[in-house]
């Protein structure tokens, strides 16, 4: 931007006056960790905001919020760093700042599939920041109120995407063995195998299981 103003009273004329405007450009991106999961159990989200390549100043005031979708249910206490405020299907995150030197801040966290969504429809997650030009309220920034093509656009969206898949089934198959050989007598000590075999992936972290005890049989 060039703008004539008489800079130098000694010379004729005005002189020429060349302003740089310089504003940050911030992008979000979201991925989805594993992209299809079992009814009941968890999914991870990882959002990156970080600066364009044509992003020439400092972002603040940051709001990165995220609205899961029916199917989805936010996991408490999952995200990193702790969101500013869950309201329903919306989580909130506000970073301070985002300088050019740190180019991308990072946040994750964990939704569960409700047991009620529908098998193989993909449950569509979107994420949308804004951001500003100076720490605090002024009036005269931009804030991202007009969205993407207006005047006032400092905004970025995006999404990703989990499909849901059947509950996995658990087969169990249970074997003994006498390590003293021979007839099965009192004070024999028996050997139990358990295996287990599902009927597709599974987060064995959401699994619990038991093994009563057989009269006269002790652990």
């Amino acid at each position: 931007m060039t703008r004539n103003i008489d800079t130098d009273a000694n010379t004729p004329g005005d002189q020429p006056l060349d302003l740089q405007v310089v504003e940050p450009q911030l992008q979000v991106t979201k991925t989805t960790t594993p992209t299809s999961v079992s009814l009941g159990d968890l999914v991870t989200f990882t959002i990156v905001v970080d600066h364009t390549a044509a992003s020439t100043a400092d972002a603040y005031d940051i709001v990165v919020t995220d609205t899961l979708p029916a199917g989805l249910a936010y996991g408490t206490g999952s995200a990193v760093p702790a969101p500013t405020s869950v309201n329903g299907q919306q989580v909130t995150f506000t970073p301070a700042a985002l300088t050019l030197a740190q180019d991308q801040t990072t946040i994750m966290f964990q939704a569960r599939i409700d047991l009620s969504a529908p098998v193989g429809v993909p449950l569509v997650n979107t994420v949308n920041t804004t951001y500003t030009t100076r720490p605090g309220v002024d009036p005269n920034e931009r804030t991202g109120a007009d969205g993407v093509g207006g005047l006032n656009d400092y905004t970025s969206s995006g999404n990703a995407q989990v499909t849901p898949t059947a509950a996995t089934t658990i087969d169990a198959q249970k074997t003994v063995v006498d390590l003293n050989g021979g007839t099965l007598l009192p004070g024999d000590v028996l050997a139990y195998t358990v295996t287990l075999s599902a009927s597709q992936r599974w987060n064995s972290e959401s699994w619990r299981g038991g093994d009563g005890a057989i009269p006269g049989n002790n652990h």
